[in-house]
């Protein structure tokens, strides 16, 4: 029956009273998860999660944050689709804390500053300064719960193990170990313990302590490449920078980008300009650029989706990556002052936030004097006017004063703009005319009207009078 690839009919009522069990059915999980006290673990991780499958009853959704996208994969959501056609959630249980085992078990802060933690009651409040006694808040924070911003480059450059937790393996990924051969989870693996191994090929081995590196041959050993304990082990001297994209607090500068999101830059998809520099050798066989783009090119785009998926939750669980430059420079790994610059994973950072740098903040003084508006206001209130009356003034006197300038402002040409001349009367004292009627007779002048005079562009000096028409 499969292979003749039937159609099951169904009747209306019964397919969308199913959809509505169902989105009814997640809605009531979510408002379960919602008045728990205290809030769960990983409230933001499984909200999102619920809202897609909430979305997905009806449409599928087009825009899905990045922890929702890790959340899927690790529970491998499109393959189960693929297979079944649709997802359920046969190991949630809401009598536990961790609700449902295969997903982060905690919130990190990127995940908490999407959700907008203070506006959305029950979330865990990442300021909230819940009481402690000494040693355990010197231990989980030894720098201070809001260090500045250069006390955080100074801890990660001197001592950064004071300042990142230890990295264990995540229970998260314990399916990424049996992943069956051929899946889109398999298949991220592999990719990415062939991008650690290069990655590393392209360092220079005068920065190595030990030249000679085993290339990992599991994801754990690739994991653990990129942890503080294997570079302290692997690099002669490094240098650990912080990375702000997933941090709470006064932060100077642009946001970077985090480390899920980073794996895009590494596994670029196949385009029309070819990558030069040192990243050239690794967009051709065997290198981990050309193999992605070899496999994606066989997938369709929902596979290429779930792949990418794999790959950005498996990045967002490196402890470190190097700073690489991916604005068309060529530059893997970066060293300053004789250092390999690293950048280190926020989810990993012993803080709540970040805090301003320790200068008073003050607020700003009052000028000395008013106003010129209300100086204006003032002096026209003591001459006996009201508020409102010198209010009006000041705003008709404004009103004026725009006027003025807008007519100030005319253009050249229209400022210059010719005027025909008024038509001028001739003065009969400036020259005295004999036969003054005769001369009006033969014009066929009434003898008691005034001539129109000389042409109005014309002036006295321009008329010319005969000889025999004058005395003088």
């Amino acid at each position: 029956m499969v292979a003749s690839e039937a159609i099951l009919w169904l009747p209306s009522q019964v397919w969308f009273e199913f959809l509505r069990r169902r989105l009814e059915t997640l809605v009531e999980h979510h408002q379960s998860l919602y008045h728990r006290n205290p809030a769960a673990s990983n409230y933001g991780v499984m909200t999102g999660l619920f809202t897609y499958l909430m979305q997905s009853v009806l449409f599928t959704p087009t825009m899905v944050n990045s922890y929702v996208r890790e959340s899927l994969a690790l529970l491998n959501y499109k393959a189960t689709v693929d297979r079944f056609g649709m997802f359920f959630l046969h190991d949630l249980d809401m009598t536990r804390d961790v609700c449902l085992p295969g997903v982060l078990v905690k919130d990190d802060l990127d995940i908490l500053r999407k959700l907008g933690v203070e506006g959305i009651r029950g979330l865990p409040n990442p300021r909230a300064d819940p009481p402690r006694n000494d040693d355990e808040e010197e231990e989980a924070y030894p720098i201070g719960r809001k260090p500045s911003w250069q006390e955080l480059i100074t801890a990660l450059k001197v001592q950064p193990w004071t300042i990142m937790r230890r990295w264990t393996w995540p229970s998260a990924l314990d399916q990424y170990k049996n992943a069956e051969e051929g899946s889109m989870m398999h298949a991220a693996s592999e990719l990415f313990q062939l991008f650690t191994s290069q990655i590393w090929a392209t360092l220079n081995d005068s920065w190595k302590k030990n030249p000679e590196l085993r290339a990992p041959t599991t994801l754990e050993e690739a994991l653990e490449c990129w942890t503080l304990d294997q570079l302290h082990k692997c690099l002669n001297s490094y240098w650990i920078i912080p990375c702000n994209s997933d941090i709470h607090g006064d932060i100077p500068g642009p946001k970077a980008s985090s480390f899920a999101s980073r794996s895009g830059f590494y596994f670029v998809e196949a385009a029309s300009k070819k990558l030069g520099g040192v990243w050239e050798p690794l967009a051709k066989a065997p290198g981990f650029i050309s193999e992605y783009q070899k496999q994606t090119e066989e997938l369709d785009d929902d596979d290429v989706d779930e792949l990418n998926g794999h790959l950005e939750a498996l990045f967002s669980q490196c402890q470190c990556l190097p700073n690489s430059k991916f604005d068309g420079g060529s530059v893997i790994w970066e060293v300053r002052k004789g250092d390999v610059v690293l950048l280190g994973n926020p989810r990993f950072y012993k803080l709540v936030s970040v805090g301003n740098s320790g200068r008073r903040h003050q607020t700003r003084r009052a000028p000395t004097h008013a106003g010129k508006v209300a100086l204006q206001a003032a002096l026209l209130q003591l001459t006996g006017l009201s508020k409102k009356q010198a209010r009006m003034t000041l705003n008709l006197q404004k009103t004026l004063t725009l006027a003025a300038a807008g007519k100030k402002k005319r253009s050249a040409q229209a400022r210059n703009r010719r005027v025909p001349p008024t038509r001028k009367k001739q003065s009969r004292s400036a020259v005295n005319l004999d036969d003054e009627d005769s001369d009006d007779e033969d014009n066929g002048a009434p003898a008691d009207e005034e001539d129109d005079g000389p042409p109005s562009d014309a002036t006295l000096d321009d008329v010319h009078l005969d000889s025999s028409d004058t005395e003088d």
